[in-house]
């Protein structure tokens, strides 16, 4: 049986860093959407559409802080750090719809929340900083 979603809500959680307003190249032409969390999701919110178009499952916990960065080749790397020290990497290829996200890394080695989060793009890598509420700092 074939299930499709009429109608997706979610409030943004209660952190600073819940929200990214991202433009980027999406199947082929320029986009503005929005990535915002919600519990443990991330929800894909179409400017265009004014609708929520995906929600992003694998996260573990309660996410604390979002971030994202743009490779040369156009791909978008989001990440999500949560409530129980875990990071996760999604990423989307340009010439996708923006429907279509895929969970790239679970990175390890944070024990508590998540208070602090950033990726960079270095030479076509992304490298990811955090840090939890215990004040240790981790980079991948």
């Amino acid at each position: 049986m074939k299930y499709e979603s009429l109608f997706t809500c979610g409030a943004v959680n209660t952190v600073a860093d819940g929200l990214l307003w991202i433009n980027a190249k999406v199947d082929g032409t320029h986009t503005t959407f929005v990535v915002y969390s919600i519990h443990n999701l991330l929800g894909v919110l179409d400017l265009k559409s004014k609708c929520v178009v995906r929600t992003i499952r694998g996260c573990t916990g309660n996410i604390t802080s979002i971030s994202y960065c743009s490779l040369g080749n156009g791909v978008i790397v989001v990440t999500a750090a949560c409530d129980d020290g875990s990071v996760r990497c999604f990423s989307h290829e340009p010439q996708s719809p923006l429907v279509e996200w895929s969970s790239s890394h679970q990175l390890e080695g944070l024990t508590a929340s998540t208070s602090a989060l950033h990726c960079y793009t270095l030479e076509n890598r992304v490298l990811v900083c955090a840090a939890d509420s215990k004040g240790k700092l981790a980079v991948w």
